[in-house]
Parts: structure tokens; C-alpha cells; sequence
């Protein structure tokens, strides 16, 4: 069996550990820059404030109601996470699925302790994290992400559902909507409809052979054998984190109208993404860069361009690929906009250690990454300034950074900074 823990409103959660008089109040957390919402505590959602609604929109509304507004605070919710999962491993082998979700696997529990080991669970996330969470069992991946959905969307349940025997996943079957499957998106749904399959139950009523055709093909079949309860999907428990693509975007604080700063905002983002390359013992082959306007503007004429340029050598270098992304970003940027997001995205990634050699490379290679270990050991040493950022970098990334992006309601990272630390008057 499997069980599917989720955090519920994971960033909001998050914030209220260390504020706990916002429990039963209406709090939102924002995006990068304050620009939308991404997440939603319960009484937020009850007074109609939509996931993923511009802040500049739903302003009226939350001075109206007094919603608690917080500017997003990765680096505590990362960690957070990190202790979530770190609890979960006392249960079972784990599958880290996303940063407030993860798979379990519980088959070495007896079928009759599995309601028991559910809510142990929750509970000692709850204990020791105060973070509240909803867990699903079932057979499969597919049938556990339904049943947290149910745990989720019904109090009944208080928080713990079970889809452990074939009459209650055929019961379950008949009332979910198959745009509410796990894996299916809103295209397909609309093509499914066309074809009268509203519900998993209709679904799975069909041939494997009809799903083969309309659905994906051997995805659709595996999907169809999950929801009978048949498991198609194994976990993936190795803790290999390394990415395909390493991705830095943000928006501006203000409208940037000149190379010279958008130069510096892509040096920024570069060097981040670069240090994560690093990080995962990786060297890229490509580099992207975009810029953007303000796709909100009614008014102002809008420009979006992007472009990736190929390596000759794969490379680790923060230097090297910002000189590739400030050559990308000359070749797209036009004069007469007002721009107000810029972004680096790394791809074709190769181990540090089998990187091709080019018979023209004139780049000494190991003086680089001596370099960039110094550089790397320096800022793990010194930390970081109060605006999250390393103490050493590329003077390209530029110094006062006027346009970075805005955080004015951020909290303090209470878990991971000396100085942010919760303090506890007595």
C-alpha cells in the first residue's frame, strides 16, 4: 500500500508555525516580486480570493476583509520541507514528490493498522512541525493522490482516507470527474467528454484497447490499471536530485528600459543558476535567456523574445556563461520597451568529469574550476547578506541592483538564520 501525504496550504502553513495567531484567520502568500497569489490559507479561499489572481487585483478585497499578506519566503519553505520529509522517512521508504507532497511506501504494515499508521503519521508531522497535512492509502499512486484529495475536500474524513478494498475505489470510481485525475489535463478531459466519459468509472469501463487510442496511448492504459487498483507505477526512492534544466527567472521590482540593467539582472540570475549547476556536479552545454513586458499592461506595447546559444564546451564557469548570456541577450533585446522580467534557463547538462573538450578551447579548464570551488567554499564560509544574497560575486551582477525584485511582507527565515531567529519574550 501507499500513502500520499500533502501538506495542506504548505507556504501559508509555513508562515502560521512561527505567527500562530494567524490559525483561523484569512492569510495569502505571494509570488516572486508580490506579483500574484500562490497560496491560500482555508479562509482566504471561503472569502473568494482565486489561486494564482494578480495581487493589484484582489487588493480591494483583501484591505476590505483585512487578509494577512506575506511575500514569498522560499529558503524557510524549502526547509521546512526538507524536515517534513525527514519525518516521513521514520515511516516507510519515501518519494519526494514535490516540496509539500510525498509518496510512502507502507506495505510492510498489516492491512488492519493501516488507519492507525495514517494517522500516526499526521499526527507526528503535527507534533513536531505543526504543520497540518492529509494522508491517503491506497494500492496504487494514482488511487492514493485521490484519496488525499478526499481526505482533503471532506472533513468527515478528518484528514485520513483509506481506498483500501475494491468497493470503495468502485464507489469512488462513479463521483470523480476525470478532470480530477491525476495525469489528466483539461485538453484531454474536453476530448474525453466529447467521447461521454465524465467520471472514472466511465473510464475504466472502456477497452484497454480504447484507452490506448484516446488516451496517450500505454500512459493512458497504465493510468486506467491504477484506478482499478492495479499498480502500474513503482516508487522512486533514490535521492538523486540532479535536474535537466536549472531555471532563474524573476520579475523587476520597476520597468527596466536599458541594456546596461537588464545585463545585470541576467548576470544575477546566471550566477544562481550557475552556483546550482555546481551544486549537482554538472556542467551545461546551453544557455537560454528571455526578457519580457509587463503581459498585464493594457496600455504599453509588449515584447517577448528569446534565444539559446550553444556552448562549445560544456561549462560550470559563472564567468564563461555569463559572457554566452549577455551574447543571447544582445541579440534579443530591442530599444523602446519597458521591461519587467528577464530570465536564464541552463540545459544539456553533462557530468563535470565527462565534459568534451574542444581542439580550439583556449580556456584552461582546470584553472576554472579551481576557481569556482574557491569561489563556491568562500560563500558557504561567509554566508550570505541581508538580501539573501552571496557575499562574493561577479561585479557584472552589478552592486545597488535598484530593480530587484520586490519583497516588502517578507518574514524572517526563522529556521535557517542566527540572526532571523524566533525570539521568545518571557
Amino acid at each position: 500500500m501507499i500513502a500520499l501525504i500533502d501538506c495542506n496550504n504548505f507556504f501559508v502553513s509555513c508562515e502560521r508555525v512561527f505567527e500562530p495567531w494567524l490559525n483561523g484567520k484569512p492569510v495569502v502568500v505571494l509570488s516572486n516580486n508580490d506579483g500574484c497569489i500562490i497560496s491560500r490559507s482555508q479562509e482566504a479561499k471561503d472569502l473568494g480570493i482565486k489561486m494564482g489572481e494578480p495581487l493589484f487585483q484582489a487588493k480591494p478585497l483583501i484591505e476590505r476583509e483585512g487578509i494577512r499578506v506575506f511575500s514569498s519566503n522560499f529558503m524557510l519553505y524549502g526547509d521546512m520541507s526538507r524536515r517534513v520529509m525527514q519525518i516521513l522517512k521514520m515511516f516507510g521508504e519515501v518519494e519526494v514528490y514535490s516540496i509539500d507532497e510525498a509518496f510512502v511506501n507502507l506495505d510492510h504494515i498489516p492491512a488492519a493498522k493501516l488507519e492507525e499508521q495514517a494517522r500516526t503519521i499526521r499526527e507526528t508531522i503535527g507534533q513536531y512541525l505543526n504543520l497540518p497535512v492529509c494522508v491517503g492509502v491506497a494500492p496504487t499512486k494514482t488511487l492514493a493522490k485521490v484519496a488525499n484529495h478526499l481526505a482533503k475536500k471532506n472533513a468527515a474524513y478528518n484528514g485520513v482516507a483509506l481506498l483500501d478494498t475494491p468497493e470503495k475505489q468502485a464507489a469512488t470510481r462513479r463521483h470523480l470527474a476525470v478532470e480530477n485525475i491525476w495525469g489528466i489535463g483539461r485538453r484531454y478531459a474536453i476530448k474525453l467528454h466529447q467521447h461521454q466519459v465524465y467520471t472514472a468509472a466511465d473510464l475504466v469501463d472502456r477497452s484497454a484497447a480504447w484507452v490506448y487510442k484516446h488516451l496517450g496511448g500505454v500512459v493512458g492504459v497504465r493510468l486506467r490499471q491504477e484506478l482499478l487498483g492495479n499498480p502500474c507505477q513503482e516508487l522512486d526512492i533514490t535521492e538523486d536530485i540532479t535536474r535537466k534544466n536549472i531555471a532563474c527567472t524573476r520579475s523587476f521590482s520597476r520597468y527596466i528600459t536599458t541594456l546596461d540593467e537588464l545585463q545585470e539582472a541576467v548576470a544575477t540570475y546566471t550566477t544562481r543558476a550557475a552556483e546550482k549547476l555546481r551544486g549537482q556536479c554538472s556542467a551545461a552545454k546551453a544557455i537560454s535567456v528571455f526578457i519580457r513586458t509587463n503581459k498585464f499592461s493594457v496600455q504599453a506595447p509588449q515584447y517577448h523574445r528569446a534565444t539559446t546559444i550553444c556552448l562549445p564546451v560544456a561549462s560550470a564557469d559563472t564567468g564563461e556563461l555569463i559572457r554566452y548570456a549577455w551574447q543571447g541577450l544582445r541579440q534579443i533585446f530591442q530599444n523602446g520597451y519597458s521591461y519587467k522580467k528577464a530570465g536564464v534557463i541552463l540545459s544539456e547538462f553533462t557530468p563535470e568529469n565527462q565534459v568534451q573538450t574542444n581542439l580550439f578551447d583556449t580556456t584552461d579548464r582546470d584553472k576554472s574550476k579551481k576557481l569556482m570551488a574557491a569561489l563556491d567554499k568562500l560563500n558557504l564560509k561567509m554566508g550570505k547578506n541581508e538580501w539573501a544574497e552571496n557575499m562574493i560575486s561577479y561585479a557584472a551582477g552589478g552592486i545597488e541592483k535598484n530593480w530587484k525584485m520586490t519583497l516588502s511582507q517578507k518574514s524572517p527565515r526563522y529556521s535557517t538564520h542566527w540572526k532571523e531567529i524566533l525570539k521568545v519574550k518571557i
